[in-house]
């Protein structure tokens, strides 16, 4: 053993080299393939070349090393006397090829990443594009359903007026009494069905009324418990807190008893109906996609527990004719009807779907503006928008949209005390600090969220206003459905948007 050796495993005596068996120099785990491996191979085919762990004796470390093991033969004899072997440290290489490795993995999961991002991006894409066509296809539906509706209303003032004057010509014969009233019911029954054609393209007469839509809402679920059947469980969600709708009620009764009745039909064995409402602002983004204009809508949520559809039935499901039930059990022109009301309403309807666990649809119908009589009732809006001293406390674990409320609510008067999350709002809600309303986000850290908060608060201070705030209203509105006293604003807001909802809250405006 040479110096460069020696050094390499520690050792430094020529006599406890002599004294060491060859075996020691090898890390303990790695000995007996060694014994089983290389003896063996050098004796039979006088060599062996591989890798293998040394272990320093003095600090234990693990060293890597490459090993040529040559067989030497006893010159007289033939036989092997001896073994000699050529040994180099590879640590520096192993260490290369470790950071290689590690960087490798890196680039992979860099370019793993980027495909994902790539992937999100085309599904994306293909879901606008898609969007887009079904708008596209929609409209050019509505206005050829829409041509064709009016010609044909046309046709039928003349067919049913003709039709009751051969009825009072012949009303003393009864066979052609009979036959002209059969012609009658029938011309009746297609004009109902232009109506809905109608109602589809936009161009029905609607007797728009401003209303009050939570008890529109509840009205309607009477109607749908009563078509839907004792299988089916209807809940209506719905407090005092909707912002007005300006929309034809009997057309918005007939668009939830048809939802109602579809559902019915998509459980068979029963289920649950869900009916609710709640006000939403549509900033500019979302309302390109929905094709809406952006301001405030009081969006109108009808969920089952049903099969659902596929996304091929979801894409065509309001074109009108188009169904998947049996021949004579639908004309297909229920969702299209519920389509275009929505539509002529200002508002639209949207589809979500989860197969074999239910459908949602969704109607935004535009918030109503409430009527002001003169400049004197005007100036008395804007004085309640103000906050006179009210405490409000917001709970927001963002800075920096904490100080955009607190700065836009503290230029209007109110009092404002903040907390960066549940577990501090909690210490100041059972404090004696006066506070009249609990403005919070929904997704905070800490173990308490948005949505437990209210609850919290509300034990403690009875009658205390709750306005909660979040960009993911989809995942969270059947929960704040189901709590009247909560009012949902939807990030992003603007500050007069924050005003109005902060004043509905405290029951001074939006009603």
């Amino acid at each position: 053993m040479n110096e460069a050796g020696r050094q390499l495993v520690g050792l430094d005596s020529i006599d406890r080299i002599r004294q060491t068996d060859v075996l020691q120099y090898f890390a303990p785990e790695e000995r007996a393939r060694i014994a089983r491996e290389v003896y063996p191979a050098v004796v039979e085919h006088g060599r062996w070349r591989g890798e293998a762990t040394f272990r320093h004796f003095k600090t234990g470390a693990r060293i890597p090393v490459l090993c040529d093991v040559f067989r030497i033969d006893d010159s007289a004899t033939g036989g092997p006397v001896n073994f000699a072997t050529v040994t180099r440290d590879i640590s520096e290489r192993k260490r290369s090829e470790a950071a290689l490795r590690d960087m490798n993995i890196v680039l992979e999961e860099r370019v793993k990443q980027r495909t994902r991002e790539l992937e999100i991006a085309m599904e994306r894409r293909r879901k606008v594009e898609a969007a887009l066509q079904q708008a596209q296809r929609l409209e050019a539906i509505g206005q050829l359903t829409g041509g064709i509706a009016h010609d044909f209303n046309n046709l039928l003032t003349i067919v049913i007026g003709q039709t009751e004057a051969i009825t009072l010509a012949a009303k003393d014969d009864p066979r052609i009494t009979r036959m002209s009233s059969a012609a009658l019911r029938a011309a009746e029954r297609a004009a109902q069905l232009t109506s809905q054609l109608l109602a589809f393209s936009g161009r029905q007469n609607l007797r728009l009324e401003t209303v009050e839509l939570d008890q529109l809402l509840l009205d309607a679920g009477d109607l749908a418990r009563r078509a839907v059947g004792e299988t089916v469980i209807v809940k209506v969600s719905a407090g005092s807190r909707s912002w007005r709708s300006r929309l034809d009620p009997a057309q918005f009764e007939s668009a939830i008893l048809n939802l109602a009745i579809n559902a019915r039909d998509a459980m068979p064995d029963g289920g649950h109906l869900t009916i609710a409402a709640r006000n939403a602002t549509v900033a500019t983004d979302k309302a390109r996609r929905l094709d809406l204009t952006p301001g405030e809508y009081v969006v109108v949520r009808v969920s089952d527990t049903g099969i659902g559809m596929s996304p091929e039935v979801q894409m065509r499901a309001f074109e009108p004719f188009y169904t998947t039930k049996d021949v004579g059990k639908g004309t297909g022109l229920g969702l299209a009807q519920i389509y275009g009301f929505a539509k002529q309403s200002g508002g639209t309807a949207t589809i979500d779907i989860v197969p074999e666990k239910g459908t949602t649809v969704r109607l935004y119908l535009p918030r109503a503006a409430s009527p002001i009589a003169n400049d004197e009732l005007s100036s008395d809006k804007r004085k309640m928008l103000r906050g006179h001293g009210k405490t409000i406390l917001v709970v927001e674990d963002q800075p920096d949209v904490r100080e955009i409320i607190e700065m836009s609510l503290g230029d209007l008067d109110y009092r404002i005390l903040t907390a960066s999350d549940g577990m501090a709002a909690r210490q100041m809600l059972a404090s004696d600090e006066p506070i009249d309303l609990l403005l919070t986000d929904i997704v905070m850290p800490n173990g308490v969220s948005g949505l437990e908060l209210p609850h919290e608060a509300r034990q403690l201070r009875r009658g205390l206003g709750v306005v909660v705030v979040s960009g993911y209203h989809r995942e969270f509105e059947s929960q704040t459905d189901n709590d009247p006293g909560l009012i949902f604003l939807e990030k992003p807001f603007r500050p007069t948007e924050l005003a109005d909802t902060i004043a509905d809250a405290l029951g001074s405006g939006g009603k």
